[in-house]
C-alpha cells in the first residue's frame, strides 16, 4: 500500500511537471509569434472602423456610456483610491463617451429588483456581487462595462462601438472580450476544483467579466444571469457550513468561467462540458448579433492592469 501511494505521488508529480513545461512554452509561443499577428489585424481592424465614421454619421447599437463600479464593499463615502481616479479621468478624456460611476447605493436603488435583490443579498461575498450586477447594468441600461482598474489603449472604445454598428456581418449588439486562451493543460487544471466535480474547462477561449458590451435588453443578459443562479444553487449544495468561498468559487459561480459557459452553452454545447446544466431559453440565432473579439483583439483596446484586490479577500 505504501509504495503503491508513492508510485501514485511520483506520476502526479511528473504529470505536473510536463504541464508546467508546455504552458511555458505555450505561453512564450503564444507572445513571440501567432498572437502578435492577430493583434496587427485587430488593430487594423478597428482603425478601419475609425477612419470610416470620420466620412459618414452612424448611430449607435450600443449606447456610448460606460459603466464603472465603486464601493460595493467599502465603507460610504470611501474616495476613489488614486489609481483608479487617474483611470477614470483617462476614460473622462476619449471622446464621445459618457461616463457613469454607480455606488452601493446607487445599485441598491436603480438595479436590483424584486428578483435579484434577494439573490445579491444571499450572496457570501462582495466580489460576487460586483460581478452579478454587472450583467444587470447590460440588460437595463446598455452600454460598456468596464473594471476601474482597465486603462484605454490608441484604439479607442467609440471606434469599436461603431465598428460593432457598421460591421459588415451584420449589425451587432453585443460584444464579449476574450480574456485567456486555454490550451489542453490550463482546461484540465481546474478540473481539480470541488465545484467541477473532475469536468474540465474545455472551452478553449474564456471570456472577461472585466468587460462587456451590449444594447439594453439583450437576451444574452438573462441566460447568463440564469447560470449564475444555477451554479450559485449547486455550490450552496456542496459548501458546509461556515466554510469560506475559494477564489475559484467565485470565478465558476459569478465570474468568467460561467460567462464563459453561459456563451458557449448556446454557441456550442459540445465545448461547454459543466457539473450544473443551465438549459439555453436563446438560441444560436439569438446570438448572431454578438461580437466576439479574441484575446489579442481585447488587448488591442483595453490595458487591463489587474489589481484583483479581491484575490487576497479584500472584498470582506
Amino acid at each position: 500500500m505504501l509504495y503503491s501511494s508513492i508510485f501514485s505521488i511520483l506520476i502526479l508529480a511528473i504529470i505536473v511537471c510536463i504541464s508546467l513545461v508546455i504552458v511555458t512554452k505555450d505561453v512564450y509561443t503564444q507572445s513571440a509569434g501567432h498572437s502578435d499577428a492577430k493583434y496587427k489585424l485587430a488593430t487594423k481592424m478597428l482603425r478601419n472602423a475609425e477612419r470610416r465614421v470620420t466620412t459618414q454619421e452612424v448611430g449607435h447599437t450600443i449606447p456610448p456610456v460606460i459603466h464603472f463600479v465603486f464601493g460595493l464593499w467599502d465603507e460610504e463615502g470611501t474616495p476613489l483610491p488614486e489609481a483608479y481616479r487617474h483611470n477614470l479621468n483617462m476614460w473622462r478624456a476619449t471622446p464621445g463617451i459618457t461616463i457613469k460611476l454607480w455606488d452601493r447605493a446607487s445599485i441598491l436603488a436603480d438595479i436590483l429588483d424584486d428578483e435579484w435583490r434577494p439573490v445579491y443579498n444571499a450572496l457570501p461575498r462582495n466580489i460576487q456581487r460586483a460581478d452579478m450586477v454587472r450583467p444587470l447594468i447590460m440588460r437595463k441600461y446598455g452600454g460598456v462595462y468596464l473594471d476601474l482598474d482597465i486603462l484605454p489603449t490608441d484604439i479607442s472604445i467609440a471606434s469599436l462601438l461603431q465598428f460593432a454598428a457598421t460591421s459588415k456581418s451584420g449589425i451587432k449588439r453585443c460584444i464579449l472580450f476574450g480574456e485567456v486562451d486555454l490550451n489542453r493543460v490550463l482546461a484540465i487544471l481546474p478540473a481539480v476544483n470541488r465545484v467541477r466535480n473532475r469536468v474540465p474547462e474545455a472551452h478553449g477561449l474564456r471570456f472577461a467579466n472585466y468587460a462587456m458590451a451590449s444594447s439594453p435588453n439583450h437576451p444574452f443578459w438573462d441566460h447568463y444571469l440564469q447560470v449564475i443562479k444555477d451554479r450559485l444553487d449547486y455550490v450552496s449544495v456542496l459548501r458546509k457550513p461556515g466554510e469560506s468561498v475559494s477564489a475559484y468559487d467565485v470565478l465558476f459561480t459569478t465570474g468568467p468561467d460561467a460567462l464563459t459557459h453561459a456563451v458557449n452553452s448556446v454557441m456550442s454545447p459540445a465545448n461547454a462540458p459543466t457539473p450544473v446544466v443551465t438549459i439555453p431559453k436563446i438560441s444560436r440565432a439569438d446570438m448572431a448579433d454578438v461580437l466576439i473579439l479574441t484575446k489579442p483583439e481585447t488587448d488591442s483596446i483595453l490595458y487591463h492592469q489587474c489589481s484583483g484586490s479581491w484575490r487576497n479577500a479584500k472584498d470582506a
